[in-house]
Parts: C-alpha cells; structure tokens; sequence
C-alpha cells in the first residue's frame, strides 16, 4: 500500500516541477517579448529584389523506335458452337404460404389507447 502512495506522491512531484518549469519558460519569453520592440520591416518593392533566372536544360530528341510487326489477322475464325443440352423439364415446387413467427399462448400486446 505504502508503495502505490509513493509513486503517486513521486507522479505529483513530477507533474508540480514540470508546471513549475514551464510557467518559469512562459515568464522569460513575455519579459523578452517586453523588453525588445517589434521591429518594422520595410516593404520590399518588386525590382529591389529580383528572381533568379532558372535555366532548364532542354531534353535530347526521342530515339525512332521501330514499329513492331503485328501478326496478320485471322480471317475464317468463327467462334465453335455451344453443345445443345436437353435437360428434363423442371418439376415446379408447391407454393408455400409465408412462415410466420409461433405466437405465445396467453399473451396479448397492450391496447395502443387502453390507459393503465
């Protein structure tokens, strides 16, 4: 038991330092912030600095490459026949009324307008 209470007593410690720190960190930038005005920059106009000129070497030529020979098509193909099936007639199934779900003898759902 005492060590559950250490580690959390250790974990809160931990946590106050780091608070701690931080709000120190915080205070130290605003003093910095304070003390240094902000400095004005000047707009710069469009010719006082220019662009570089990128250059872009142009590609080489493509290479001819050589037309492949396509073999000649086929001129008498004709797809083969499907094989006739004769199949025995299908015998057609009885209908069947919908399949309801068994009822609970004695139960009966409450009257929508009934007030208890």
């Amino acid at each position: 038991m005492a060590s559950r209470s250490t580690g959390a007593l250790v974990f809160l410690l931990a946590l106050l330092l780091s608070c701690v720190a931080m709000s120190s960190a915080a205070r130290n930038l605003q003093e910095v912030e304070a003390s240094d005005p902000p400095k004005e920059e000047e707009p710069s106009s469009a010719g006082s600095m220019p662009f570089p000129h990128l250059t872009v070497p142009e590609l080489p030529p493509m290479p001819e490459l050589p037309v492949p020979e396509l073999p000649p098509l086929l001129q008498n193909f004709k797809m083969p026949l499907f094989p006739e099936m004769h199949l025995p007639s299908f015998p057609g199934m009885p209908w069947k009324p919908a399949v309801h779900m068994p009822t609970i003898p004695g139960f009966n759902f409450p009257d929508p307008t009934a007030k208890p």
